[in-house]
């Protein structure tokens, strides 16, 4: 059994997470390149977001796992009604940006589209 049960102390966190957290709160990103490529990335997305939910092979996918149920201060889905649990509205998200990732071009074929792994960063962007 631990030595800390009676005194309900935590350790320290690992000197790298600490490393990695201090990064995410301390960078200050300067205007420029990268912020109009994300920029241009979460149009895309939202993009391909909005035109996944023309078809029904997608549309049926989403909403929440009970028909009707709605949470309170929940995360929306772009383009839609549903207001879902955090996992359920990542997982809808990703539905509706993975499907129309272009797949016509070789060049794609061989590499990944930008839209199709940020299903999970507009989920914390439209929470």
């Amino acid at each position: 059994m631990s030595n800390n049960v009676d005194t309900n102390l935590r350790p320290a966190y690992d000197q790298v997470i600490q490393d990695i957290a201090d990064y995410v709160l301390n960078f200050k990103m300067s205007e420029g390149v990268a912020q109009d490529t994300a920029r241009y990335c979460l149009i895309d997305s939202l993009g391909c977001g909005l035109l996944a939910l023309r078809f029904p092979e997608c549309t049926k996918l989403l909403g929440p796992v009970v028909p009707g149920t709605v949470v309170p201060n929940g995360a929306r889905v772009p383009g839609t009604s549903f207001t879902l649990d955090p996992i359920t509205a990542a997982w809808d998200i990703g539905c509706t940006i993975k499907p129309t990732v272009p797949k016509n071009n070789n060049a794609v074929q061989r590499s990944n589209h930008v839209s199709g792994h940020s299903g999970e960063s507009l989920y914390g962007l439209v929470c």
